[in-house]
């Protein structure tokens, strides 16, 4: 599958519109990108369907574009100006190691894909999150042994992930090309079943990178754990907001920790003193590590470093 991403002025598009489908399978989106130095609305529009998929390499015409345009929209849609284009491919690849001694890959160096849904973006960030702090806490010495190597662990099971559900997408957008009955029987049925609230719930989790559960001590005890955390309303602020500090965030609902908790009071902020939920030990990026009954020391020792 090979789609065609340009950045456009056009006439004639109500600015409502975004994925517009043909009955024989070609597709467009687009998007706003902000106006140009004179003011006029700027959009990205991508391209899809049957017989697009010619090699990267050959250019994107302004004639190409027309077309494209004609084949989806009729007379309605018409092109005012071409000022970038490119081809992209379905080609899926993904590193072996996130990390190589001291370098480290993240984003597109570490995976590349279809763009869809914005799923590259929300990966590459996430990978920053899950290593940003890592790398923090080992350049203020405090970071466990192993620290940095989990973000391998974690974040290389998730990009795959991200591979196989962007792989899957395509083949079910581009059904006209394939000229597969099987896999136009399989888009509908996916239809209908992505009409259900709890598809829809977990078919966003899974764009936005939101339902990996990262591999780590405590994922067999406690549903919560290897999850990113609940934001829960707080004082002073919710959750989310707290993580801004940059440290581990500690909910002590009973007011129960702060003797356990003390010694990594420099990384580790105990806040919730009342709040209506259960102890959880959160990441700096967000992910809960620890939750629950069992004992919080070990957690503080596997996340945190040694006492202080």
């Amino acid at each position: 599958m090979t789609i065609t991403a340009a950045d456009v002025r056009l006439s004639g598009v109500d600015p409502s519109t975004s994925h517009t489908w043909a009955e024989d399978g070609h597709w467009a989106a687009l998007f706003p990108l902000g106006t140009d130095p004179q003011g006029r609305p700027l959009r990205r529009l991508v391209l899809g369907g049957p017989g697009r998929s010619l090699p990267r390499e050959v250019p994107v015409t302004e004639d190409e574009i027309r077309e494209g345009l004609r084949t989806v929209f009729g007379t309605r849609v018409h092109l005012l100006e071409l000022r970038y284009a490119r081809r992209i491919t379905n080609a899926s690849r993904q590193v072996e190691q996130y990390r190589h001694g001291r370098v480290f890959l993240a984003g597109d160096a570490a995976h590349v894909h279809l763009p869809l849904g914005a799923q590259g973006m929300n990966t590459g960030m996430q990978d920053a999150l899950n290593l940003g702090w890592k790398l923090g806490a080992a350049v203020h010495g405090w970071a466990p042994e192993n620290l940095l190597d989990t973000y391998h662990t974690e974040r290389h099971a998730a990009g795959a992930a991200v591979l196989r559900n962007v792989r899957a997408q395509s083949l079910l957008m581009d059904w006209a090309g394939t000229r597969d009955p099987d896999v136009l029987a399989a888009r509908e049925i996916f239809t209908d079943m992505a009409r259900l609230p709890d598809v829809q719930s977990y078919l966003a989790d899974l764009m936005s990178g939101m339902a990996f559960r990262y591999p780590m001590p405590g994922t067999e005890t406690h549903p919560l754990v290897g999850r990113p955390a609940p934001d829960l309303e707080l004082v002073p602020a919710r959750l989310h907001e707290l993580l801004r500090s940059g440290h581990g965030i500690l909910l002590d609902p009973a007011d129960t920790f702060a003797k356990v908790a003390g010694p990594w009071s420099d990384r580790v902020d105990r806040v919730g003193q009342g709040a209506a939920t259960e102890p959880m030990l959160v990441r700096p990026d967000g992910y809960v590590c620890w939750a629950g009954a069992n004992a919080l020391e070990p957690a503080l020792a596997h996340w945190f470093g040694d006492r202080r």
